[in-house]
């Protein structure tokens, strides 16, 4: 997978990344599962977090993203999600996923290299194979290993897709992500 412009990331993109300023240490990265957490579920994160998300982004668009944000050695922690929205695409395997988001840790791990970063596993949506789920998740785990964050979603969904824990089908809903935040805490 290569970077991939798209106007309405770019012009996020370029919002977000105003905000990266020298007492940031903490990055959040990813899709419209990571930018709900601000204006879905209403939190506030500390202010040396920075989120930078933007939903409907493909892995393709978070590398042309990151490829575009500043370097920053004062970075020790990095969160990321993404491929959520790779899943929907029938002709895209669950490798070629999973080689996606290898490519964006291996991109993180360059440009912060003083960061601890976590992969948050992929969780199950209604029009998406749990297999394709579970199968992006067995090789990204093989693929970055440690940096792989699993069980995040089975605290939340512990019977997989549930209906009642999601606003749409895809995003989940207010209770559901204020009790992923209070997980996200614990890693920042």
């Amino acid at each position: 997978m290569e970077p991939l412009y798209r106007k309405v990331t770019a012009d996020k993109h370029d919002e977000q990344v105003v905000g990266f300023t020298d007492n940031i240490n903490t990055l959040i990265v990813g899709d419209s599962v990571m930018e709900r957490l601000i204006w879905f579920a209403k939190v506030k994160f500390p202010e040396n977090v920075l989120v930078l998300a933007k939903g409907g982004d493909i892995i393709q668009h978070l590398l042309w993203r990151l490829e575009n944000t500043p370097n920053s050695d004062k970075i020790t922690k990095i969160i990321v999600q993404i491929g959520q929205n790779n899943m929907f695409n029938k002709k895209v395997s669950a490798q070629a996923i999973a080689d996606g988001i290898k490519k964006t840790v291996d991109l993180l791990s360059k440009k912060y290299p003083n960061a601890s970063i976590f992969f948050i596993e992929l969780y199950y949506q209604k029009n998406v194979e749990k297999f394709k789920t579970d199968e992006v998740n067995r090789i990204t785990k093989s693929l970055i290993d440690k940096k792989f964050v699993d069980s995040f979603w089975t605290l939340i969904l512990p019977n997989g897709y549930d209906n009642t824990k999601y606003d749409d089908e895809v995003h989940l809903n207010c209770d559901s992500y204020k009790k992923f935040y209070l997980m996200m805490l614990n890693l920042i």
